[in-house]
């Protein structure tokens, strides 16, 4: 019975998983997508909100958490300056995994995990007035008297 269900095991040892985390958080940041399995896609999806989270606050203490996480100082600037500035202000929901279907040599589900962007607002779209509508209207009809 598991109380808390802290954390997705992966099937490895705490620090193999860790340093597995660390690794696909890295290459996630550089790259801004990766391929992987769907069990290994979500617990990096909840590992990286941690580190988006503390990005977000950009105080000394936050970026040091994250250089407990993620070895090089390029890869930590490019989250806190570029990529965190980029995503939308809403708390959570940060990254998205999205599944493509099983590998064809095991069969194991794949996924893509990638940052979600700011969408810029789209103009409302402006309605066409009533009376072009039903001037138009009202010279099919005058066609239909004739």
């Amino acid at each position: 019975m598991r109380h808390c269900h802290g954390h997705k095991k992966i099937a490895r040892p705490t620090d193999q998983r860790l340093a597995l985390l660390k690794y696909q958080a890295k290459s996630l940041i550089q790259q801004g997508e990766i391929t992987t399995t769907k069990a290994k896609a979500k617990a990096l999806a909840k590992f990286m909100g941690r580190l988006i989270t503390r990005a977000r606050k950009g105080d000394v203490a936050s970026l040091r958490y994250i250089r407990r996480y993620i070895d090089d100082r390029d890869v930590i600037y490019k989250l806190s300056k570029e990529i965190v500035p980029s995503l939308p202000p809403d708390p959570g929901g940060e990254i998205s995994v999205f599944s493509l279907g099983r590998r064809r040599g095991d069969g194991c589900e794949m996924a893509v995990v990638t940052f979600n962007k700011k969408t810029a607002a789209s103009p409302a779209k402006e309605k066409a007035p009533a009376a072009a509508k039903t001037a138009r209207g009202s010279k099919s009809k005058e066609k239909e008297k004739e």
